[in-house]
């Protein structure tokens, strides 16, 4: 009797160990493979996370290029890049970043209007183990040394029209082809003789000009309305001249400027061969 009592309980002390064998190796097949797809992921490394443009002069549009190399062993694929204002426009590599070749990102801040020191983020959204990465620009913006107060004196010492503008230039980012955008601009007459618009010209014939107004009084101001509608699928530059009767101006020039893509349906865009998703 207490021998069978003792093989029966030994049988039962043995099966529970196998049990539990089983159980902690399939623990340990789960880890593993938890580990391995862990393992198997994108890694972006930057050469530098913040870049200082140091002291810059109003109305340049400042560019500068963060560069990465992807150091793990899966493709990186960026989903999303978003920038903390609208003075800020990202570009990014839109095809995926195999292990151990670089990417870019791109950042062009406006200083049009913008005086002073500044500090901008840009936000990355992509499948690498840093799902999450934010970068940085920083700099100055040195005001034009000619205020509007000081035109305005030395158009009334002269006698003479004198038209100004605070900002010229219009960087509107990613955008489709043959699609128009719009963008105003305010003209004024800081002299004291009237200001007369003579003519609008569009160097790439893709740009109409619509003025509220052709001729400005003294101290005056007038609406141009720009629409822009781009015609290939590649980073456009638009010249836009205005000639009027200033007599030390008679030419003012516009700058627009795009990253022009074909649009096949409302996620899917098209630049020369190659087909990309975008973010809408």
């Amino acid at each position: 009797m207490v021998h069978r009592v003792l093989n029966y309980a030994y049988s039962t002390v043995n099966t529970t160990m196998k049990i539990l064998n089983t159980i902690l190796l399939v623990c340990v097949l789960m880890a593993a493979v938890a580990m391995t797809g862990l393992q198997a992921q994108g890694t972006m490394k930057f050469e530098t996370e913040n870049h200082n443009f140091g002291s810059l002069a109003e109305g340049v549009m400042a560019s500068y290029e963060f560069e990465f190399t992807n150091i793990g062993n899966k493709p990186i694929k960026i989903s999303k890049v978003t920038a903390s204002c609208g003075c800020t426009t990202p570009y990014w590599s839109k095809e995926e970043i195999a292990p151990g070749q670089k990417g870019k990102i791109k950042a062009t801040y406006n200083t049009s209007g913008r005086p002073g020191p500044f500090t901008k983020s840009i936000t990355i959204r992509s499948n690498a183990t840093n799902k999450t990465k934010i970068l940085y620009i920083s700099g100055k913006v040195n005001r034009k040394a000619t205020t509007y107060r000081d035109l305005n004196k030395s158009s009334n010492q002269k006698g003479a029209p004198n038209l100004y503008m605070r900002v010229n230039i219009k960087h509107f980012g990613i955008t489709e082809n043959r699609v128009t955008v719009r963008q105003p601009f305010e003209i004024r007459n800081v002299g004291n003789a009237p200001l007369k618009i003579s003519d609008l010209v569009s160097e790439c014939k893709c740009t109409v000009g619509q003025l509220n107004q052709k001729v400005i009084p003294p101290g005056g101001r007038a609406v141009l309305n720009l629409l822009f509608t781009p015609t290939k699928a590649e980073p456009m530059q638009e010249t836009f001249y205005i000639y009027s009767n200033d007599p030390k101006k008679p030419r003012t020039i516009i700058t627009l400027s795009a990253d022009v893509y074909e649009n096949f349906s409302r996620t899917m865009f098209r630049r020369g061969d190659a087909t990309i998703l975008l973010e809408r």
